[in-house]
């Protein structure tokens, strides 16, 4: 059925064994879901969203994600707001936060995307797919994370009377957040790779947001 936020969370669904088998492919490591990054705002810990670890063909690693879950004005206000990213831990708030506890300092954006650089490179990383000029009409999906214990998989289907994609789920999402800024992955039958980001407009709380060309070229940053 066609999404429609709501006001509550299933939280007994789970991933299935192929949803991890899918996610094995996507990540360049034993535990893809480590690629996932929860972005929470301090102080007050309210959750902003999702960001995914990529890594660029120089071998810098960047968490990306839309610019409604980081933006610079988000950080180093005059009132102390900070931004944090959890990496995926199925032991939150238990963890070693010094180990998956990213403080955001540098967010370089455009009007679509934001790129946060990491120092370390031993993040499980997803690949990066760029479209091109053309208009990207495959089926794809996304991946919403509770409470950083648990994803599950969100289907997003092209419909050719709106020329958009619409979400397509059975699972309660009670606030947006839960999976705004997660990456929209599509596979070509061998290989899969994240062609966007989940984002938000005027119109819709939630769509998919693809990149283009020259969208990897990342603000601030010479290739």
């Amino acid at each position: 059925m066609t999404y429609e936020l709501k006001t509550c969370i299933n939280l007994s669904v789970k991933m299935s064994p192929w949803d991890i088998a899918v996610l094995r492919d996507v990540v360049r490591a034993e535990d893809p879901e480590k690629g996932l990054f929860v972005v929470r705002s301090l102080p007050g810990n309210e959750r902003k969203g999702i960001a995914c670890s990529v890594k660029t063909e120089s071998g810098k690693v960047f968490l990306v994600t839309c610019k409604d879950v980081a933006n610079p004005e988000n950080i180093g206000r005059n009132d102390g707001g900070r931004l944090v990213a959890d990496r995926f831990c199925t032991r939150y708030r238990k963890h070693n936060r010094s180990k998956h506890r990213k403080e955001i300092q540098d967010i370089r954006n455009d009007n679509k995307f934001s790129f946060i650089p990491l120092a370390q490179t031993n993040y499980s990383t997803f690949q990066l797919y760029e479209n091109g000029k053309g208009t990207f009409t495959k089926q794809c999906y996304s991946l919403a994370v509770i409470d950083n214990k648990r994803s599950k998989r969100i289907d997003w289907s092209y419909n050719e009377v709106n020329q958009r994609h619409v979400l397509q789920t059975d699972h309660d999402l009670g606030n947006s957040a839960m999976i705004l800024g997660s990456p929209v992955l599509w596979t070509d039958g061998i290989k899969t790779f994240v062609v966007g980001v989940v984002g938000s407009d005027s119109d819709f709380p939630l769509l998919p947001i693809f990149f283009e060309t020259n969208s990897h070229k990342i603000p601030g940053k010479k290739d």
